[in-house]
């Protein structure tokens, strides 16, 4: 068994050698191309237009709570869904409020079950996709707090009272706590937060809309891009920097159905994977005009996300995965300007490929996984 190690651990080491030697061989590959070049081969084969980030939504707090839930095509676990909020034990006044997004299968018709409760609030709609059916429900607020959930995942059963109880106490506007993933197998995966409630740079939050209590008057102008996917990028890069009094506690409040089936999962082979680059460009061109500050940290953060967004959008040609690249290189260095030139963080090989405009060189280290 030692020796089997020890050939594996080789093996690795001489791997990495060569990776990184041709690493270091194909940084002086620069695109031969121009911005306007690599825009116009983008927009050909796959273009979004600039969503809109603001709505007016009508904050008028009656409950403690509102919680919005977006429905399509779920009716194999929307009752689990729906009893799972329910069933909270909590001293706090709640609604909710479920828009199906025009479900073809029988969702709608279990949603209408539950039209006589008189804290459920039901709205039909055709379809057009999970952004618009959460905007239609932020329209009219009627809590002091405002919680997503997603239609096939679960609360936990101390979730509205463990979320609402410490976002009252601190007066604070995000209250995050802890979550599991789960399948049809059962149980998987813990995404833990500290082992004590705490105050939390928003920073370091999940991504998503899940799993947490916003203030509502922190959503009086706030919506999500309609018609994207991976439109949960909205949270960490608008809305999460202006909030500055945020806590969270390490319970898990929120189970996560992993569902290998599902779009952002299946798509890498549809031209809609790019949505993750245009999305990614829109929301750092809107926080620049908004005048909120970038930081190294933020930089880590977008040269971790080329790599991410190279892994969603892997299965498109080689030509539109080049440009791709080449115009984020071209955003990142453009916004961050000095915290540019004197970034020295975990990730200075991406910088470097990013800084010489080598997508052959960030290829190597992003198809072998060596991306620190």
């Amino acid at each position: 068994m030692q020796k089997k190690v020890s050939v594996l651990s080789a093996k690795r080491v001489i791997q990495k050698y060569v990776v990184m030697a041709q690493w270091k061989a194909n940084l002086s590959k620069a695109i031969k191309i121009s911005p306007e070049d690599a825009l116009l081969r983008l927009s050909e084969f796959y273009f979004q237009e600039i969503p809109e980030f603001s709505h007016e939504n009508i904050v008028q707090p009656s409950v403690d709570l509102q919680i919005i839930v977006p429905v399509y095509n779920v009716e194999k676990y929307l009752e689990d869904c729906i009893q799972s909020i329910l069933s909270q034990s909590s001293s706090f006044s709640y609604r909710v409020v479920f828009v199906d997004d025009g479900s073809t299968d029988h969702s709608g018709e279990i949603l209408d079950k539950y039209k006589e409760n008189p804290i459920i609030e039901i709205i039909h709609t055709k379809n057009g996709g999970v952004s618009k059916a959460r905007n239609i429900a932020l329209r009219s607020i009627a809590g002091k707090y405002v919680m997503f959930v997603d239609s096939d995942d679960v609360l936990a059963p101390n979730s509205i009272q463990v979320l609402v109880e410490t976002a009252f106490l601190y007066n604070a506007e995000i209250i995050e706590g802890s979550y599991q993933e789960f399948d049809d197998n059962g149980t998987k995966d813990v995404h833990c937060h500290m082992g004590k409630t705490c105050a939390y740079d928003s920073f370091n939050y999940f991504g998503f809309p899940w799993g947490k209590v916003i203030r509502s008057d922190r959503l009086t102008h706030f919506c999500f891009p309609e018609g994207f996917l991976f439109e949960d990028t909205v949270m960490s890069t608008l809305l999460y920097p202006e909030c500055r009094n945020t806590y969270t506690v390490p319970d898990v409040v929120y189970y996560y159905r992993n569902n290998p089936a599902g779009i952002t999962n299946t798509c890498t082979t549809n031209p809609r994977c790019i949505d993750t680059f245009w999305i990614m460009k829109y929301c750092l061109e809107e926080r620049v005009r908004r005048g909120q500050s970038l930081q190294a940290r933020d930089l880590e953060r977008y040269l971790f996300a080329i790599y991410r967004n190279w892994g969603r959008t892997r299965g498109m040609p080689y030509d539109i995965q080049e440009s791709i690249f080449f115009l984020t290189c071209q955003l990142i260095e453009t916004a961050f300007g000095a915290i540019f030139q004197e970034y020295s963080g975990k990730y200075m090989k991406i910088f470097r490929t990013v800084k010489l405009r080598s997508f052959d060189a960030f290829l190597t280290l992003a198809s072998n996984g060596y991306i620190e």
